[in-house]
C-alpha cells in the first residue's frame, strides 16, 4: 500500500486561543532520576501524558470543573470516543506545581487544590468566542462543562445588567435539559439557586435565548 501523508505542516490557524489546566491522570513522582548532565532529581511522570500537538476535549467533572476551582481556565483531557468539543494544544505544557509524593497528587480534587498540574495554551477551532457568564442551575441536576445543548441566554437579566452598568460580565444564562445552541459551558455548574460564573464559548451559530 503506498503511503501518500506529508510532513508538510498544515494550516492551525482560526477559532479562539486559551490557557487551559491539562487534567493527565494521576502523576508518579520517583525521587532518584538522573539526567543528561548526570545530577540527581525528582522525576514525574503522567498516567494519561498530554503534548504539543495532542487534540483535547472538555474534562467535565461536575463536582471540580467549576471556575473557581479551575482559576478561571477550562480544564481538557485526551480525546475520547463520542466527544463533541475538541481543541488542539498548540504550545509546550508548562508546570503549575509538582507534587513531592505520588500520594499528594493521586486525584484530580488533589491536584486541583494544590496546583498539581500543567497548563498549556489550546486552540479550539469549533469557537469564535469565549467569554464569562453568570448562571444560575436550577432547572436540571447539573451544568456539565463541554454540554453543548446546556445552557439558554437569559435575556431578561442580560439586559438588567447592561442598564445597571455596576457589572464588568453582563451575559447571563440558565440551564436546560436540552434544546440550547450556540453556546457551550466550560466550566461545571452545580445544581441550586446560587449563581456561579463560568465561561462559554461561542460557535459561531444561532445561540438560544430563553426569557
Amino acid at each position: 500500500m503506498v503511503d501518500y501523508t506529508s510532513n508538510i505542516a498544515g494550516q492551525t490557524d482560526g477559532g479562539v486561543k486559551i490557557t487551559c489546566i491539562l487534567n493527565e491522570g494521576a502523576p508518579t513522582v520517583t525521587e532518584r532520576t538522573y539526567g543528561p548532565d548526570g545530577y540527581r532529581d525528582r522525576g514525574i511522570t503522567w498516567a494519561s501524558e498530554i503534548y504539543k500537538n495532542s487534540w483535547v476535549t472538555i474534562n467535565a467533572d461536575a463536582t471540580y470543573d467549576t471556575y473557581v476551582l479551575n482559576k478561571g481556565m477550562p480544564a481538557v483531557k485526551a480525546i475520547t470516543a463520542a466527544t463533541e468539543i475538541i481543541g488542539i494544544v498548540i504550545t509546550e505544557p508548562k508546570a503549575v506545581a509538582m507534587p513531592a509524593t505520588t500520594a499528594l497528587g493521586d486525584s484530580w480534587a488533589k491536584q486541583l487544590a494544590a496546583g498539581y498540574y500543567r497548563i498549556a495554551t489550546v486552540l479550539f477551532p469549533c469557537f469564535t468566542m469565549v467569554t464569562k457568564m453568570e448562571i444560575v442551575a436550577v432547572n436540571t441536576a447539573a451544568i456539565l462543562a463541554g454540554d453543548v445543548d446546556a445552557v439558554f441566554v437569559d435575556a431578561s437579566a442580560t439586559i438588567a445588567n447592561a442598564l445597571a452598568g455596576t457589572k464588568p460580565v453582563t451575559l447571563s444564562g440558565y440551564d436546560v435539559a436540552n434544546g440550547g445552541a450556540g453556546v457551550v459551558p466550560l466550566h461545571s455548574v452545580p445544581k441550586g439557586t446560587d449563581t456561579y460564573s463560568i465561561l462559554v464559548g461561542f460557535t459561531g451559530g444561532a445561540v438560544v435565548v430563553g426569557a
